[in-house]
């Protein structure tokens, strides 16, 4: 389940990352 959220997160971080490009 951890690891579950914590690729959430990422994918949230990266959808982030892509939106400030």
């Amino acid at each position: 389940m951890a690891a579950r959220i914590a690729v959430s997160n990422l994918h949230k971080n990266t959808k982030k990352c892509f939106s400030k490009t």
